[in-house]
């Protein structure tokens, strides 16, 4: 069970956005109802529900539905990124072909995201968790929008570092 207070603290802010606003009594109510879930996840939730142009507070079915669907999302998301690198394990960098196979177009395109099946088959231990999270993302990105350029456009938009000029000896700029 989750803190029902934190719960509480997201429905109430979130009540500011729609235009049909809920007594405290319901968001207590509905605060109790989602316990199970952290703040993040409903509050995760609610951010899809808005965006998609909802202007009443949702009901608890509703919010429980979304929340239901973003575990499957991320659960989705997992297996995706688990067998992309286990088939890439299993094949090896020689048999691109029976890689391309093997993976659905949304698994192939999250490989090719992160660099290709080189990124994985000359994997270290000191890289492994870079790599794995790199794949995740682009892995639950492609199944948050089914889109499978929905990762590059995310990494575009991290802010780009600027350059910093070295002491002297080093004689050069590192971005």
């Amino acid at each position: 069970m989750h803190n029902p207070k934190l719960v509480s603290a997201v429905l109430f802010e979130f009540n500011r956005g729609f235009n049909q606003k809920k007594s405290k009594e319901d968001l207590m109510f509905y605060a109790r109802m989602l316990d199970e879930y952290s703040a993040e996840e409903v509050t995760r939730a609610l951010k899809r529900i808005m965006r998609n142009g909802s202007s009443f507070f949702p009901s608890v079915p509703e919010i429980l539905k979304e929340l239901s669907q973003s575990v499957s999302r991320e659960t989705k998301a997992e297996q995706m990124s688990g067998k992309v690198i286990d088939t890439v394990l299993r094949f090896g960098r020689y048999q691109e072909d029976e890689i391309r196979e093997s993976l659905s177009e949304q698994e192939y395109q999250a490989l090719k995201q992160i660099g290709g099946i080189e990124q994985i088959c000359n994997i270290t231990q000191d890289r492994l968790s870079f790599v794995s999270s790199r794949l995740s993302k682009a892995c639950k990105a492609i199944v948050e929008t089914g889109n499978v350029d929905s990762y590059q456009k995310i990494e575009n938009k991290k802010p780009q570092g600027k350059l910093l000029k070295l002491s002297e000896g080093f004689g050069g700029y590192l971005k």
